[in-house]
């Protein structure tokens, strides 16, 4: 069912828990990666797959891109959200309209090997 989460760790070290869930992937960075580098990561990520980038901010405490596929149908598009949450960097990637967990997956880990995780 899509409201049962689906804990797996991602990164290079495989030390970084994304949770998938509600057809959004969340994962909580270290404090370490700043908002503004985690949605560079997120525009690399999402450009190196053909994505389109629709628009990108970043501020020191969130930021946001909305990208659209190469194939896009009605409505298809990615939103990275990223935002400081205490001591650490939240980053959740959310595919409109229906979600998708693997694709989801492929884009954080993107993040986390521009961002050395």
């Amino acid at each position: 069912p899509a409201c049962r989460s689906t804990p797996a760790y991602q990164g290079d070290k495989h030390d970084i828990l994304a949770t998938y869930q509600y057809r959004k992937l969340r994962s909580d960075l270290p404090g370490k990666v700043r908002v503004p580098a985690a949605v560079a990561a997120a525009e690399g990520s999402l450009r190196s797959r053909g994505y389109g980038i629709r628009t990108s901010s970043a501020t020191e405490d969130r930021g946001r891109v909305e990208a659209v596929p190469p194939d896009a149908g009605l409505f298809e598009e990615v939103v990275v959200e990223v935002e400081a949450v205490g001591a650490a960097t939240r980053v959740e990637i959310l595919i409109e309209p229906m979600g998708d967990e693997s694709r989801s997956r492929a884009i954080m880990d993107g993040v986390l090997t521009r961002l050395g995780l």
